[in-house]
């Protein structure tokens, strides 16, 4: 409260494991960092990155791709083994290696690959255009597709007005 008036703050609770000591005014943090997204997202670095996870979303749909033709072969071969009994224990073994070494591979692969692409993101103009249209689980994949973490410094008790500089943002892409 600030001269007998209410406004809405976010505030770090101490009973929610924070710390009790930060807070801050919603209109002037949700501005900043609305303002701060479309910006980003008419950035040059940003549409490299997006073109870099555009190419690893290919390359992770071809992975899962190969992963489950291996699967399916995997599993006709200990079908042929263990129901069909039409190949023998060391022409199964022979088999199963090189499948089960191309399997655990292409895992590997697709688990370095880190690929969130849940909202497509257009260009900052096209996005300031529509957010005020947008519903908030809109708004929230936009903002969660970005930014990594939002930082809050303390204030002190002389100053509890909001203060832009005390707001970092950290960038996912």
């Amino acid at each position: 409260m600030r001269k007998g008036h209410r406004y809405p703050r976010l505030t770090c609770v101490k009973d929610r494991g924070g710390c009790n000591r930060v807070g801050i005014g919603v209109a002037g943090l949700d501005a900043l960092i609305t303002e701060a997204v479309l910006q980003r997202l008419d950035s040059v670095p940003l549409h490299d990155a997006l073109r870099r996870r555009s190419e690893a979303d290919l390359r992770s749909t071809e992975l899962e791709r190969a992963i489950a033709d291996d699967e399916a072969a995997l599993e006709e071969l200990t079908r042929d083994r263990y129901v069909d009994r039409t190949i023998t224990a060391a022409m199964f073994a022979a088999a199963r290696a090189p499948l089960e070494r191309r399997l655990a591979d292409a895992r590997a692969r697709l688990g370095a690959l880190t690929v969130t692409s849940a909202v497509a993101l257009p260009a900052g103009r096209v996005l300031r255009q529509r957010w005020p249209d947008l519903d908030l689980e809109h708004r929230r994949a936009v903002l969660e597709q970005v930014i990594e973490r939002i930082y809050i410094a303390p204030t002190t008790r002389d100053n509890n007005r909001f203060d832009p500089s005390r707001v970092d943002v950290r960038w996912k892409v």
